[in-house]
């Protein structure tokens, strides 16, 4: 009995082996997986950025610690999904240009400071052009934003009750 199982067994794997059908010559390989590309990261990157200035200026703290932190996440998505770029590592451009103002800026945000924000905030806008000029993009100036872009989103604190 236990022959004709292993025996059984044998037949079923030579069979199921067979059965398994092997690409076709020229047939299309399996797809890519997709990878957020870094203009997609650094859209997101920027509307964070914009985002972020009109929470801290409003003092809505909440919000902009949200933002800060997304912000620290699309820098982590640049140097995992795009550890080069235009030939460059991305880690020592990102450590060097943004992440101290990234730090400033959760500082200023935890502690409510105004004051502190806006000069952490104008650090991180540098630091974003100085990346920029770095890699021969000199021509994406970022800047202070200058009216909401989002007009279904309230800036303003939300007032408890």
């Amino acid at each position: 009995m236990k022959t004709s199982l292993a025996g059984a067994a044998v037949v079923a794997l030579v069979l199921t082996g067979c059965s398994v059908k092997k690409a076709e010559p020229g047939a299309a390989a399996a797809p890519k997986a997709y990878v957020v590309g870094m203009g997609e990261i650094m859209g997101q990157n920027q509307m964070r950025h914009a985002k972020l200035w009109f929470a801290g200026t409003a003092q809505n703290w909440p919000l902009a610690q949200y933002e800060v932190d997304e912000l620290n996440e699309g820098f982590r998505d640049v140097k995992s999904f795009h550890p080069t770029f235009k030939k460059r590592p991305t880690a020592p451009l990102v450590d060097e240009f943004v992440t101290q103002p990234l730090g400033e800026l959760d500082k200023a945000v935890k502690d409510k400071n105004a004051g502190e924000f806006t000069a952490a905030f104008d650090d991180l806008t540098n630091g974003c052009d100085g990346c920029h000029k770095e890699l021969g993009f000199g021509f994406n100036v970022i800047q202070r934003p200058t009216s909401p872009e989002y007009t279904n989103q309230q800036f303003a604190p939300v007032k408890p009750g």
